[in-house]
C-alpha cells in the first residue's frame, strides 16, 4: 500500500512502483521495508518511516541498485518512476554491473528476475484493461447507434473488430445479437467468390467473404 493509498488519495502507476519496491526491498534484505504489529502501525510506518539503507542490510546491494529501491519507495509520488516501463530500464541498467558469486548474487538476479515478470504481467493486465474499456464506452455504443441509423454492414464490421479484442464477453454478444442477427441465403455456383459491401456506395467498399456454395451468412 503507497502513501497515498492509505491516505485515501487517488492513485495511479506510481503507487504499484511503491509497492513493488517495498516487495523488492524485502526479497533482497529478508525485512520488510515498512515494520508494524498491526495494520494501523503498519500504514504509519509506510506513512512516516524509511527503511535502514539497502546497502546497510544487504551486502550485495551497490550504489545504482540502493536509488533504484530508495526512488520506489519515495513518499512523494512525484520523486518515482512514472510507469513499469521506467523502472524495467532502469532494473536492466542496473543488473548491467558485475555481480559477486554467492547466495547474494542469486538472491539479486532472482529478486530483478520476479519484479521484471511482474512489470510485465502488469503492462498486459494495463493492455487489456484498455481494450475493455474500449469495446464497453466506444465500440458498444457505436454498434447500437450504426444499427439504429440503418447503417448494418458498419455494425457488423465494428462488432467483428471488438469480438477480436474481447471475445465471449456477454455484453458484447448482446450487442451483437441485437444488431447483428444472421440471416439465411444461398449462393452459386460453386467455386465464385463471395464479396459483402454496400450497394448505396459508388463505389461500395467489400471485403471477401468466402467462396460459393454458402448457405447462410454467419457472424
Amino acid at each position: 500500500m503507497s502513501p497515498e493509498q492509505a491516505e485515501g488519495k487517488a492513485v495511479d502507476a506510481r503507487s504499484d512502483i511503491f509497492s513493488f519496491g517495498a516487495m523488492f526491498y524485502e526479497m533482497l534484505t529478508g525485512s520488510r521495508a515498512f515494520q508494524g504489529d498491526t495494520l494501523i502501525s503498519t500504514i504509519s510506518a509506510v506513512l512516516k518511516d524509511t527503511p535502514p539503507p539497502l546497502d546497510t542490510v544487504c551486502r550485495d546491494a551497490g550504489p545504482k541498485l540502493q536509488e533504484i529501491v530508495e526512488r520506489c519507495l519515495g513518499k512523494n509520488r512525484e520523486t518515482r518512476y512514472a510507469s513499469g516501463a521506467e523502472l524495467e530500464a532502469a532494473l536492466a541498467l542496473g543488473g548491467a554491473r558485475p555481480l559477486r558469486t554467492g547466495a547474494g548474487a542469486a538472491k539479486w538476479v532472482a529478486a530483478a528476475a520476479v519484479v521484471l515478470v511482474l512489470l510485465g504481467a502488469g503492462a498486459w493486465w494495463g493492455m487489456k484493461q484498455r481494450r475493455v474499456r474500449w469495446v464497453y464506452k466506444q465500440a458498444i455504443p457505436e454498434i447500437y447507434r450504426l444499427r439504429a441509423n440503418q447503417q448494418y454492414l458498419a455494425s457488423y464490421q465494428l462488432a467483428i473488430q471488438a469480438r477480436q479484442l474481447l471475445p465471449g464477453d456477454p455484453t458484447l454478444e448482446q450487442a451483437i445479437d441485437h444488431c447483428c442477427p444472421t440471416f439465411p441465403f444461398e449462393s452459386q455456383p460453386p467455386g465464385a467468390a463471395s464479396i459483402t459491401g454496400l450497394t448505396s456506395n459508388l463505389p461500395p467498399p467489400s471485403s471477401f467473404s468466402g467462396k460459393h456454395p454458402s448457405t447462410c451468412l454467419c457472424r
